[in-house]
């Protein structure tokens, strides 16, 4: 008996298969300008002085608290997922994770890899570099963390624009 209250969908004319599409591709180019726009406004941020620092190379960096409080502000749905961490040899690490975020209801995605060296004991009594054997290496857990760090850190900044000023992208 459902079947017979049930009726054929009503086909629609070519003019409202038009004016349906022009409609959506309407609604595309609103949602486009909105994440332009707001991408320009996280990008032209300044960050603050206390959160930036400079690597012993002279360059910059953001410390990760700053750049995970701006993504919990601007992208409050978001996850880091960790998909790879190898070691190059004995003396690096390297990871690689992809950030997804919620951006204006569309859900954007970037991966990013990170690499760190790996930290070994120096000679308590001449300060001199130790065999980098694996026991020689010091707290592993932190030579990951620190590469994990590096790689959450990049996808931040390329996705989100938090920290432009300061990674000049």
């Amino acid at each position: 008996m459902a079947k017979e209250n049930q009726q054929a969908p009503v086909p629609m004319s070519n003019g409202a298969m038009q004016q349906q599409e022009q409609d959506m591709f309407k609604q595309v180019e609103v949602m486009e300008t909105i994440l332009r726009e707001k991408h320009t406004r996280i990008s032209n941020i300044k960050t603050p002085k206390s959160y930036t620092k400079k690597r012993p190379d002279g360059y910059d960096y953001v410390d990760e608290a700053y750049m995970r409080h701006q993504l919990n502000k601007l992208y409050p749905v978001w996850s880091w997922e960790l998909d790879k961490v190898e070691f190059l040899g004995s003396e690096w690490v390297y990871v690689h994770g992809h950030l997804v975020i919620s951006d204006a209801t569309i859900q954007r995605k970037f991966g990013a890899v990170g690499a760190t060296r790996v930290q070994f004991k120096r000679d308590k009594q001449t300060g001199g570099s130790l065999p980098h054997t694996h026991e020689n290496v010091i707290d592993i857990d932190k030579n990951v963390a620190t590469a994990n760090t590096n790689a959450f850190k990049r996808a931040v900044n390329r996705l989100c624009n938090i920290a432009d000023d300061i990674y000049k992208k």
